[in-house]
């Protein structure tokens, strides 16, 4: 603006002013006029040396627009379409935009594509959106280039043609179009018309980030969390705090997941909530999930209620796997009262979403009637379901079923091939079972070199029962070579998780020096430990132990308490003892009728030597016995007992001669 036409139009001279604007602009058609009074509406609009006057600008855009000044109609149906010093007025906006589309105006055009493309004042018609992006395009419009080359590259109004949108998208670009050159990183990213090039798109993200594009800081973040080098997570951390300042949802959210499972950075728990909650302002549901799983799993911020909270905030935004944790915390009673019908139905909700772990808890409430009627059928279906969404637990529940014929026709084959297809992913359970299943030769051969490999891997895995066999596997030299020490090495790991026969184990090597030097007291303090971990037999060893005293001082109060506690649990041996102490007077008073009760118990569990005592029993009672005797000796010299044998018949001669 020259000084003349700024003084005139500060003293609201402003005909004068035109007049000089005309004599400036030096305007080779008829149109000098108009031409004038859009430049006079300009002025007032982008108050460049006089002060901004809005209402002067409508005033005279509207003086221009009238007597048909096409950037004049563009300007002044922009000003009813914004409510901008005049009421919002739809339809005046869009009958000034036809005005100026008449005549080719590349503003108005691309104007009137935005308003059919959002059904904006029109009824929503995409491919007219896109008829006015192009006209508007091939005037040079970059706005409309930009639209242009994201109708072809979404097929919105047109087909789908990645390389015309590259084109359109790239020229934009090229432009300086912000939101264009965002869209050609993401391209270069995806290798969308053009060949995959992270590095071409780190360059076109950055480029837009150095004018602060915000969904490029987002962008290139994701390709460095994603990049193998571990130095790169924290380059994306900068990138998504940077986005995060400008409100980005996405970037919000992975501020707090970054903080929470320190990735790229320290771990800080109090970051992690605060962004969280600034994510669920913007209603992420994933953030209302991490959340609340947060406050379930993070020690120092625990807090079952608060989990629950936002747990079930995000179930309700139909989150599969808040509602998934919702069925375990109503099956657990944490947070919630333990509730089985309400665990079973936000698994169910869970499971209706495809969740693979709820699909299978349902099944399993199913099988055990948990919250449900209990419906094998319907439970297999649900595993079945599991296991084709590559659920493992689905899995080796299918491999159950057919190894012990529960609900499915017992069949070791299909059951190995259900635990081979977990196994193979390094399911620990499913290599243990894999390892059992080779060394009995259940549905496949007999196989103790694979038998030993799948044990071992458990057993490295820390699979307590793996452990226990890879142990026996050692001390037996069964798979690989005999070795004693390894084989306490894996029976002591196993016997430290409470393993009960590995605790035995262990006593038994200190007893009979198997790998270890012999020593009754650790033996006895090893068979102690089993024995209060229940196992019977070695509260049977603790009860001969305390009868003879060895390893520890003898005492027969303790030793038939000892033996009577495994009786309880049907050790055979224990009640062969007791027997024999009552018989024997040994610490307790003599008991014939006890004697014999204790030797019938083990000898209907097959107790040779309880079965043979009986035998003698029986005959010190008298002839009236004799049949009682005859029959157990019988067992006896079926079951091989050579005195039996001899024993047999001697009494059958008695028993020929008292029928006589």
């Amino acid at each position: 603006m020259n000084k003349k036409i700024k003084s005139l139009l500060l003293e609201g001279k402003e005909n004068q002013a035109i007049c000089e604007i005309i004599l400036a602009l030096n305007y080779p058609t008829n149109d000098i006029y108009l031409e004038a009074l859009y430049t006079l509406a300009k002025y007032y609009e982008d108050g460049v040396d006089i002060p901004k006057n809005l209402n002067q600008a409508f005033y005279w855009y509207e003086k221009a627009a009238v007597n048909g000044h096409s950037q004049s109609q563009y300007k002044i149906a922009y000003m009813y379409d914004n409510g901008i010093c005049c009421k919002k007025n739809a339809d005046k906006a869009i009958a000034w935009y036809n005005e100026a589309i008449e005549k080719k105006n590349k503003y108005a055009l691309y104007e009137m594509g935005q308003k059919y493309s959002k059904g904006d004042g029109v009824e929503m018609d995409k491919y007219k959106a896109f008829t006015y992006f192009n006209l508007s395009a091939q005037q040079g419009l970059v706005d409309a280039k930009y639209q242009l080359g994201m109708c072809y590259l979404l097929g919105i109004g047109c087909d789908k043609d990645f390389n015309k949108a590259f084109s359109y998208l790239r020229g934009a670009s090229e432009e300086g179009y912000l939101e264009a050159i965002y869209m050609i990183g993401k391209m270069y990213e995806l290798g969308i018309a053009v060949l995959k090039d992270v590095k071409i798109s780190e360059r076109y993200y950055k480029k837009a980030i150095l004018k602060g594009h915000v969904d490029s800081m987002y962008a290139l973040g994701n390709i460095y969390y994603n990049a193998f080098k571990n130095e790169y997570k924290a380059k994306a951390y900068e990138l998504f705090l940077k986005a995060s300042n400008s409100n980005h949802k996405g970037a919000i959210f992975f501020v707090a997941y970054m903080s929470n499972f320190a990735i790229g950075i320290p771990k800080n728990i109090t970051l992690a909530c605060d962004y969280y909650k600034k994510a669920i302002t913007f209603n992420d549901v994933d953030a209302m999930y991490y959340l609340g799983m947060l406050f379930y799993n993070e020690k120092s911020i625990y807090d079952p209620m608060q989990a629950y909270s936002y747990l079930l905030m995000a179930a309700e935004n139909s989150h599969p796997k808040a509602m998934s944790m919702l069925g375990y915390m109503f099956y657990e009673g944490i947070g919630v009262l333990k509730d089985d019908f309400m665990s079973f139905k936000w698994y169910m909700q869970a499971a209706n979403k495809k969740d693979k772990d709820a699909i299978y808890h349902v099944g399993y409430a199913y099988y055990t009637a948990t919250g449900c009627k209990e419906d094998k059928q319907k439970a297999i279906e649900y595993f079945i379901k599991g296991a084709e969404l590559n659920n493992i637990p689905s899995i080796c529940m299918l491999g159950y079923l057919y190894e012990m014929g529960d609900s499915l026709p017992q069949d070791y084959s299909k059951a190995f091939i259900w635990y081979s297809k977990a196994a193979s992913q390094n399911d620990i359970h499913a290599m243990y079972k894999l390892g059992y299943m080779y060394y009995v030769g259940n549905g496949c051969s007999k196989d103790f070199i694979k038998a030993f490999h799948y044990t071992n891997s458990a057993a490295q895995m820390g699979y307590m029962q793996a452990q226990y066999n890879l142990g026996f596997f050692y001390s037996e030299g069964i798979g690989t070579k005999k070795n004693l020490k390894k084989a306490m090495l894996w029976y002591m790991k196993a016997a430290n998780k409470g393993h009960s026969k590995a605790m035995l184990e262990i006593g038994r090597m200190y007893e009979f020096g198997s790998g270890v030097k012999p020593d009754l007291k650790e033996a006895f303090s090893w068979y102690l430990l089993a024995a209060n971990h229940g196992n019977d037999n070695a509260m049977y060893n603790v009860g001969f132990m305390y009868q003879y005293g060895q390893g520890v001082n003898e005492n027969k109060l303790k030793a038939l308490h000892y033996y009577n506690e495994a009786q309880k649990k049907g050790n055979a041996e224990a009640m062969y003892h007791m027997g024999l102490m009552y018989d024997l007077q040994d610490g307790v008073p003599y008991d014939r009728n006890q004697a014999i009760n204790w030797y019938i118990k083990a000898a209907k569990l097959g107790h040779l030597e309880a079965q043979y005592n009986l035998v003698l029993s029986y005959q010190m009672l008298g002839d009236n016995y004799l049949d009682e005797a005859i029959y157990w000796c019988k067992i006896c010299a079926q079951a091989g007992h050579e005195e039996a044998m001899m024993h047999l018949e001697e009494l059958l001669n008695l028993s020929n001669q008292k029928s006589r």
